[in-house]
């Protein structure tokens, strides 16, 4: 168990378990692991987080949707300080790519702030602050957009403080690997002392590393500590294709979308956990598309190593649950010692996870630690069906999107919050919620609670989309022996008059003696005293999304609707809706640009695809597919033509994959716009979460009835 003394600045800083992944980020005094769901670039991290010293924990909140000065989307990180009262705005501080002493410039859709990791890689007893820069080009003369990178903010007596920044990417000398276009470098983040030196070191995330020839397959860098700061002597670079590793890269499986440590066989050195929710999983001579997995690689006196390295997925034997396409299983990661048995367990998310008929209610795997590493013996599985959890399991619930282990009723056992922003809230579509399921000598229990913004003492209302729990913290804010939680709700609008949607915020819940209490605190850029301005699409405590805005598409007066939004929809981030009232409807595009794509020869029955691809001014695309036959091009559309935003593209079908006349829409930023798809009509990149004007939360919600128009 890890432990902490209240009152004062002492702590067990070497056997704390850390994630940390995209988003925003919650550093704290004491032991615990967040993952940021599925996808990259989201949420809230937690770790014992101390930047000033003081003996309480510390709050650094990513929005990596934040405009600087007027370049959309380069980010922005705030830095709340604890106190024994808890979080307060004094001295609260806002760190950005253009601030004096920051290396790098903010442009635009860098998305600095969209992971972050503390841990005092200097050894001067003041904690350090990794920002996740994922989106950040690298190179001049041959610039390779989203090769990505992480700044270092070193910790003082005063706080945190831009003297010693360091920036790190694959093109810094000794770092292994190479910066391309496309790798997100610094999509997740972890911190543990790998090589037991008494120095912490940092594991960063690049899930969209080319392996050979194979896209995407992922990979993770490490670099090490010392009495100077974060160096490149001695670093690593793991994928599934280095030596000993279980598995072998294939495209796609984002290995490092996720990351944890924890000290899972409780010798003197942390391990890692590493998501890779893309996998591919055989059973039966079938490869279960996106299934996903998790690799276990141990610590070391010379560092991370893959000897003994562990490969679990449902098809583990012993591990519950069964393996099927598109689960993510190791989408969301937390390691904590549920059981207090001195080792530490993993939680594994699986958010896509079907419960019964229920399709991606999620469910969340426990794997137990003990003094050979973890276990198969006693592994739990965790639902909403389950009996004596609270709520009810629902497709689209993603249970599991999101975790965090802490210590919330002070009983010596750490404890675990779980996600479910596609929870509805009575007849509140997606507003989102968190289970907190309490821990024992036995691991888990059904102790449960459940917290909503309806809930009594919550403040602010569960509204349509807020996804209240896309992301989790924990940290001791207020240092009276109990940890508190910290709730992303990135779909938060601020202000009344002047609303300022998706600005995004982040809801503290404090512990008590028992339980988890109803005192809480919201904290947004526009409360007064925090450095910032709360804007529309700053996205606070959550995922990054599209730097553009765009419009329904389907031309003005059709009613839509959607049958698989984002968090729903299988692969992730990607949307369904169809025009209502019968007949087939008239597809628009969604914003200006260019046509840079055009198939529509194909006719049903076929596993074919009709579609087209726009590029718009802001280097996103778009794509629309399932069209009818031939209807694009009878509308006098050719590759190279400019739209504009409304005009009709085609009429919407079930040509391909497809069941029913709908429309697939996506937002997707190319590595390279000179080779942005396959031949399958699939981008070469990153996948956005759309922002839709002019409907609540301007992000689509599955059930959901919306009428086109411009905005």
């Amino acid at each position: 168990m890890h432990t902490s003394t209240v009152g004062g600045p002492s702590w067990d800083r070497r056997s704390a378990s850390r994630y940390w992944s995209l988003g925003v980020v919650l550093a704290m005094v004491m032991t615990m692991l967040f993952t940021a769901g599925e996808v990259a670039d989201a949420g809230l991290s937690t770790s014992n987080c101390d930047f000033n010293g003081d003996g309480y924990s510390d709050l650094a909140i990513g929005a990596p949707g934040e405009a600087i000065g007027s370049i959309d989307g380069a980010g922005a990180v705030n830095v709340i300080y604890g106190t024994a009262s808890g979080l307060d705005s004094a001295g609260n501080q806002l760190w950005h790519q253009d601030r004096p002493g920051i290396k790098f410039d903010a442009e635009t859709g860098d998305a600095f702030g969209a992971a972050l990791a503390c841990g005092d890689f200097d050894d001067d007893t003041y904690d350090d602050l990794a920002v996740g820069v994922p989106h950040e080009s690298i190179g001049s003369a041959n610039p390779r957009p989203g090769a990505g990178a992480v700044n270092v903010i070193y910790g003082s007596a005063s706080g945190l403080s831009s003297a010693d920044d360091q920036v790190w990417h694959q093109a810094s000398a000794g770092v292994p690997g190479a910066a391309e276009a496309g790798d997100r470098f610094g999509a997740s983040l972890a911190v543990g002392d790998f090589d037991g030196d008494g120095i912490e070191d940092l594991a960063i995330g690049a899930p969209g590393e080319d392996v050979g020839n194979l896209g995407n397959a992922g990979a993770v860098n490490v670099l090490l500590g010392s009495n100077a700061g974060l160096t490149a002597t001695g670093s690593q670079i793991w994928h599934q294709d280095s030596p000993n590793i279980g598995g072998g890269a294939e495209g796609d499986d984002r290995f490092g979308e996720s990351l944890a440590t924890g000290n899972f066989d409780g010798d003197p050195y942390d391990d890692l956990a590493i998501g890779a929710p893309g996998e591919g999983v055989v059973v039966g001579g079938t490869n279960l598309a996106d299934a996903g997995a998790v690799h276990v690689f141990y610590g070391t006196a010379s560092g991370l190593s893959a000897v003994g390295d562990q490969l679990w997925h449902q098809a583990t034997p012993g591990v519950r649950g069964a393996a099927e396409a598109w689960d993510i299983f190791g989408a969301a990661l937390a390691a904590g010692d549920f059981n207090d048995d001195g080792e530490d367990d993993l939680a594994i998310g699986a958010p896509r996870d079907s419960v019964g008929t229920e399709a991606q209610a999620g469910a969340v795997n426990v794997l137990l630690g003990s003094g050979s590493g973890l276990t198969a013996a006693g592994d739990q599985i965790w639902h909403q069906d389950k009996p004596g959890i609270k709520g009810r399991a629902e497709a689209g619930d993603v249970f599991g999107y999101s975790l965090v282990s802490a210590d919330f009723d002070g009983d010596g056992n750490d404890d675990l919050g779980v996600g479910v922003p596609g929870e509805d809230v009575g007849s509140i579509d997606g507003a989102g919620a968190v289970n907190v399921l309490f821990g024992g000598n036995s691991g888990l229990t059904v102790r449960d609670q459940i917290y909503d913004q309806d809930k009594q003492g919550i403040k602010y209302d569960a509204e349509p989309g807020d996804a209240f729990g896309t992301t989790l913290a924990a940290g001791k804010y207020d240092g009276d022996g109990s940890d508190d939680i910290a709730i992303g709700v990135p779909n938060e609008s601020i202000g009344v008059s002047n609303q300022k949607v998706s600005a995004g915020a982040v809801a503290v819940i404090y512990g008590g003696a028992t339980s988890l209490t109803k005192r809480d605190d919201v904290w947004h850029q526009a409360r007064p005293g925090i450095a910032g301005k709360a804007e529309s699409f700053d996205r606070a405590g959550g995922q990054i999304t599209s730097a553009g805005e765009y419009r329904i598409g389907y031309v003005n007066g059709t009613s839509v609707k959607v049958s698989r939004d984002h968090l729903s929809h299988t692969p992730t981030l990607r949307i369904d809706m169809f025009g209502t009232g019968g007949g087939s409807k008239t597809v628009a595009a969604a914003a200006d640009g260019v046509i840079r794509v055009i198939v529509d020869t194909n006719s049903e029955p076929t596993t074919n695809n009709n579609y087209v691809w726009i590029e718009h001014p802001n280097g996103e695309w778009s794509k629309y597919s399932h069209m009818a036959q031939g209807t694009v091009t009878a509308l006098g559309w050719s590759v190279g033509d400019n739209v504009d935003a409304g005009d009709a593209l085609g009429t919407e079908s079930n040509v391909g994959q497809a069941s029913g006349n709908h429309l697939h829409f996506q937002v997707s930023r190319p590595d390279d716009p000179a080779n942005p798809i396959t031949g399958g009509g699939f981008i070469i990149g990153e996948d956005l979460i759309p922002i839709i004007c002019g409907i609540p939360g301007n992000m689509y919600i599955s059930g959901e009835t919306y009428t086109a128009g411009s905005c």
